[in-house]
């Protein structure tokens, strides 16, 4: 949400995931066949390509094959206890700081609004996503006023200028955390280092108007992040601070459409 005449910023949106457990899986730039840990497994991600026909008979029309836009997707180990380089109590200490926050919204900010309140009628809505969904529109609501909490219950607030990428992001104990400070420089130089890679010139990589939006998510057993899409960014990440060998997958779904020879999906 902008203010009138403030121009739109792009943005480079990270979700930050609690799952039960204790991983903190990344991104790997290399091939799958090189990489020791499960989460490169591509599988058969890449065999339903369209491939054109070999030789084929010169009675029968042939074409040509082309793979426009492709989705390319990177994994990065960020704890060495997952192949990075950071040590393994970097994504304790951000789970540990995620769930507290968590918490709080569920047993204290909640129950001290209004049942009128957006957020409280988000969040009590009867899915199994809703806590979730109220906690993230909390937090955009505090990333949108530059974490400052009053503001971002004020039901009556208009709209927010989209704030620069060193402004607070997130609730005070959160911002303070100098892991999660960590974490978004991490994302800020491998943001433009992906869209180096993805083609964008480096001197408009360096030199981008953009802002950096990151939410923490907590998930029990049964809780799940609904499909949706996210629009207008450069591109979106998500960091798993916390995840056990029973958590849910990560879960693509099919840009082409989803009726039949496409609506595939891809765990």
């Amino acid at each position: 949400h902008l203010a009138p005449g403030v121009l739109p910023r792009p943005t480079l949106v990270m979700m930050l995931c609690v799952l039960p457990g204790h991983l903190a899986p990344g991104v790997r730039p290399t091939a799958a066949k090189q990489c020791p840990f499960d989460h490169c497994d591509v599988g058969g991600g890449f065999d339903e390509f369209l491939k054109p026909e070999v030789n084929p008979p010169a009675s029968k029309f042939n074409s040509d094959v082309h793979a426009m836009w492709p989705a390319h997707v990177e994994v990065i180990p960020i704890t060495s206890d997952n192949g990075g380089w950071e040590p393994p109590s970097f994504h304790r200490r951000l789970a540990k700081e995620a769930v507290l926050g968590w918490r709080h919204f569920r047993d204290k900010i909640l129950p001290s609004l209004p049942k009128s309140h957006e957020l409280r009628k988000q969040a009590m809505q009867k899915n199994a996503g809703a806590l979730n969904d109220g906690f993230f529109h909390w937090q955009k609501r505090l990333f949108e006023a530059s974490g400052n909490i009053d503001a971002s219950l004020d039901d009556e607030g208009g709209q927010m200028e989209t704030p620069p990428p060193d402004a607070n992001s997130s609730w005070p104990s959160m911002c303070g955390l100098p892991e999660y400070q960590r974490l978004r420089r991490i994302v800020d130089r491998l943001s433009r280092r992906y869209l180096i890679r993805s083609g964008m010139a480096k001197q408009t990589a360096a030199s981008l108007n953009y802002s950096i939006f990151n939410w923490a998510a907590v998930h029990g057993p049964g809780e799940f992040h609904g499909p949706h899409t996210h629009v207008g960014e450069y591109h979106v990440g998500v960091f798993y601070a916390q995840a056990g060998s029973k958590a849910g997958k990560l879960r693509f779904g099919d840009p082409r459409g989803h009726t039949g020879p496409f609506g595939r999906t891809f765990f």
